[in-house]
């Protein structure tokens, strides 16, 4: 490499003390101190080698033997000229070692730059090595990290579906043993009304069992005289026979002639409940037939279609309990499909929006904004509302034909007129949506422009979604719709009260607004809320407080 200043002169000590090179990233450029270190070291080569032979000279003109006189002017000049080389060779001499030792200045200031650029570039490698490593081991931990939240995400579903399906089971259970229960406390109802159809059949038979009466009276209207009474006509008594039914005695069975008469009686008989009628005195009986009476006569229970959920009423719980739960269980019958066609919709617009994203990742650079793969959280929002719209009408409408017998159009176009899937639509923007955005931002930003990482990162998050998020709020999202659609169709002011599900978990806010009892349709409750469910998870209904 040629040097690009100008050579100083190796022979001149200011020349060679003040000499400059070209600067490098690690310090004077090598190529030019080693060409000024070669003209140095030529330079006192020949300074060296005039020395030399100038002490041969000088050794020579010593050896001279002694002169004459005549060539005293001979030797004068070779005084003057032994002190001119010796003067000379004591310049050559310190200019040489001026040049040696600005030689070996210059070498140990450029072996102490060449040692320190040598520790700086191995600090900086060093640093550079262990900055990667310690990414490489902050990514390995990361996917660690991830792999490991992966599984406990994958565990938590299995426990939460194994949840679920073990909650559904009990639940089922638990409606089984109160039909059950309720059918026997229907069959021991039934029992006693045929036990008191067989009393009033006793009580009847009784009453016309003192005996015949003497003389029979014609009783047909007449316009003449009052007919004369004949001798009755004595028969023979007979034993009734004895009328069984499913192993019960209920009456012995009264002579042909008397049988509507029975019959009108056990029928009045029975509408003594419905009716509120108080019993007939009765003939005296035996006493065992009189406890008996006394059992049959106590006052009827009151009806379930007849009961208010907050009324006092003398049914057994179990009997308000059966009363509520049918329309709880009508519910859910009615929101089970939905909510399942509902979950397979969202699934289907989420599998479409990962491709797209995925998509237009793989075919952009550096992806460092969420408003690049999505669009504004409005769009967003309708784009899912907008895939269960029909599985919402649908869920609010049932819930409108639970508290009003109208027909489903006009269910419908009260709906929409008083926007009751908002709520539903609001939640769903809570509950999926919005948790959506953020994580896919918090990946983006994680990703910092390498969009492969956020392939990554993208796939997971869809894949929760899909498995456990839908699943999760849906049900919410849908209940919502119920129990809004049913209030859209009250008119305002209707008696409406909050019942709690008997299969749900305790809630102090439902309890609360239960025992609140009856309040107008559109009015807020105790704990502020208009309409069931009041939060996620609650499974509350509104009932028109005459049902």
């Amino acid at each position: 490499m040629a040097v690009r200043i100008a050579r100083p002169d190796p022979s001149a000590p200011a020349d060679v003390s003040t000499a400059t090179f070209t600067t490098s990233r690690r310090g004077f450029d090598s190529a030019e101190v080693r060409e000024f270190l070669r003209m140095v070291a030529a330079e006192m080569a020949r300074l060296q080698a005039r020395e030399t032979t100038l002490e041969k000279e000088l050794k020579a003109a010593q050896e001279i033997p002694p002169v004459t006189l005549a060539d005293l002017d001979k030797e004068v000049v070779n005084d003057l000229a032994g002190e001119e080389a010796a003067r000379i060779i004591a310049t050559a001499r310190e200019t040489a070692a001026q040049i040696k030792s600005s030689a070996e200045e210059a070498s140990s200031r450029l072996l102490l730059d060449a040692n320190e650029e040598a520790q700086r570039v191995r600090a900086e490698a060093e640093v550079e090595a262990g900055r990667r490593r310690q990414d490489a081991a902050l990514s390995a931990e990361d996917e660690l990290q991830m792999a490991k939240q992966q599984g406990r995400d994958m565990v938590n579903e299995a426990r939460a579906y194994r949840e679920r399906v073990l909650g559904e089971l009990s639940r089922r259970r638990e409606l089984a043993r109160k039909q059950i229960e309720q059918l026997i406390v229907n069959r021991d109802r039934l029992m006693q009304s045929f036990e008191r159809s067989r009393l009033m059949a006793i009580d009847v038979i009784t009453e016309m069992a003192p005996g015949a009466p003497s003389e029979l009276v014609d009783l047909s209207p007449v316009t003449g005289p009052v007919p004369v009474t004949k001798p009755a006509r004595v028969v023979e008594e007979k034993p009734l026979p004895v009328v069984v039914f499913e192993g019960v005695v209920v009456a012995p069975a009264e002579p042909e002639t008397d049988v509507d008469d029975l019959f009108a009686r056990l029928r009045a008989a029975s509408e003594v409940p419905v009716k509120k009628a108080k019993p007939k005195p009765k003939a005296k009986a035996s006493a065992n037939d009189s406890s008996t009476a006394k059992a049959a006569t106590k006052k009827p229970d009151q009806l379930p279609n007849q009961l208010s959920v907050f009324q006092a009423s003398p049914l057994e719980p179990e009997a308000i309990v059966s009363v509520l739960d049918s329309a709880f269980a009508r519910r859910d019958a009615e929101l089970a499909p939905l909510i399942a066609a509902g979950s397979r919709n969202l699934k289907r617009v989420l599998a479409d929006e990962q491709n797209d994203v995925l998509q237009l990742l793989r075919g952009r650079s550096a992806v460092r904004s969420l408003m690049i793969v999505l669009p504004d959280a409005a769009a967003h929002t309708q784009r899912y509302s907008d895939a269960i719209a029909e599985e919402l009408m649908h869920a609010a409408v049932a819930g409108a034909a639970g508290v009003d017998d109208g027909p489903a159009d006009d269910h419908r176009a009260t709906i929409s007129r008083e926007a009751a899937l908002e709520p539903a639509i609001d939640a769903l923007a809570v509950a999926i949506v919005s948790p959506l955005r953020d994580r896919l931002e918090r990946s983006i930003d994680a990703a910092d422009g390498d969009n492969e990482e956020l392939v990554g990162l993208t796939r997971t998050v869809y894949r929760e979604w899909k498995t456990r998020r839908i699943d999760e709020h849906l049900d919410h999202v849908v209940h919502l719709a119920f129990g809004r659609g049913a209030l859209a169709v009250l008119r305002p002011g209707t008696p409406v009260c909050w019942a709690v599900d008997p299969s749900g978990r305790a809630c102090p806010d439902a309890e609360d607004n239960a025992l609140a009892g009856a309040i107008g349709a559109g009015d807020k409750f105790p704990t502020e809320h208009v309409f069931a469910p009041a939060h996620e998870g609650c499974r509350c209904m509104l009932l028109p407080a005459a049902r």
